[in-house]
């Protein structure tokens, strides 16, 4: 199905650059926040009541979290893997939001930005209900690497690292006073050389624009297209597996 996802998310970002008009005041955030539908996965021989380190995952645009969890086959460590589901269907896959014909950018602000305040409310239940070992992890695919970048400046304490793949800064989610996030987040982008979606070049501007806010971004370079898999795969498992058993 991966040939799906791709062109769906090809229509989408026809409509103009991936990285949004200039930063924007996002709404208030709502003093209530719906957490968002979770499949969870125990990895590495653990036990559903162990307290675990814990992974949130973020799929991309035309995906769902039971088919997303194929990026984590043959992760080893022990913890407890817990993917998001986006909340608008569309044909067999999801989406994290979508693209109308007016105020396109504003409304995938505001949808990225609110996405991102549900995200952590996703892992305040998690928390609550579980055991949880150490400070948790992030990552995201295209559309789910959106509200990653959106997360590592508006919640910098409450990941050990964010890592988006395959995706850009919103610019309508940047804080509208531009401060550096504090504390300073731990963010590793990965993209693919090859990605005719999203190129990579708009993620490197993106990076710079982190850059310039304070947030030392490192970004991983394979030879890939718009997908996890081969190397990317393996480099970013590695990643996540390091920093939850520090």
């Amino acid at each position: 199905m991966r040939w799906l996802v791709l062109a769906l998310f090809a229509l989408a970002v026809a409509c103009g650059d991936p990285r949004g008009a200039s930063p924007a005041p996002a709404s208030p955030t709502p003093p209530s926040i719906e957490p968002l539908e979770t499949v969870e996965v125990i990895t590495g021989g653990a036990s559903e009541s162990d307290a675990l380190p814990v992974v949130l995952a973020l799929h991309g645009r035309g995906d769902r979290p039971e088919r997303f969890r194929r990026i984590f086959e043959g992760f080893t460590p022990r913890a407890r893997v817990v993917l998001l589901r986006a909340p608008i269907v569309e044909h067999d896959g999801l989406a994290w939001f979508t693209f109308p014909e007016r105020d396109t950018w504003a409304h995938v602000a505001r949808e990225v930005s609110m996405l991102a305040e549900r995200t952590v409310a996703t892992l305040d239940a998690i928390e609550a209900r579980h055991g949880v070992h150490g400070a948790p992890v992030v990552t995201g695919f295209s559309q789910g690497a959106m509200i990653v970048y959106a997360l590592a400046l508006r919640h910098p304490a409450r990941f050990a690292l964010f890592a988006p793949v395959s995706g850009v800064l919103v610019r309508g989610t940047v804080p509208a006073d531009r401060r550096a996030p504090t504390p300073t987040p731990r963010v590793v982008a990965f993209h693919g050389t090859r990605d005719p979606i999203i190129p990579i070049d708009a993620d490197r501007e993106s990076i710079e624009e982190m850059r310039a806010l304070g947030v030392p971004v490192e970004l991983r370079e394979h030879d890939a297209v718009h997908w996890i898999d081969g190397s990317l795969q393996a480099d970013l498992q590695a990643l996540i597996g390091e920093t939850i058993v520090r």
